[in-house]
């Protein structure tokens, strides 16, 4: 699957603003976090789907690039918070 530059731009968007978040914590260092501190930083945002663009950034940022799964198991997304359509509006 190929992902546009754009994702990319957003998925490392997400990770630098978590890890400024991380040493805001006292944490310096990706590694040094865990699972709360994933659920911490979650629990700042309302819509699920701004938590869900962090989960979908930091799944793989942890599980591929710094082969530590175990920070992120148990991360799971969020329900979407669809909006009714209105028959005026179209595709």
């Amino acid at each position: 699957m190929r992902t546009s530059e754009l994702t990319k731009e957003y998925y490392l968007i997400s990770i630098r603003r978590f890890g400024l978040w991380l040493v805001k914590k006292g944490k310096r260092n990706f590694t040094k976090a865990n699972k709360s501190d994933i659920d911490q930083l979650l629990a700042n945002y309302n819509k699920n789907n701004t938590k869900n663009g962090y989960i979908t950034a930091l799944r793989p940022f942890y599980r591929d690039f710094l082969n530590k799964p175990e920070i992120v198991k148990g991360v799971e997304y969020f329900k979407e918070e669809l909006e009714p359509m209105r028959a005026h509006q179209r595709f």
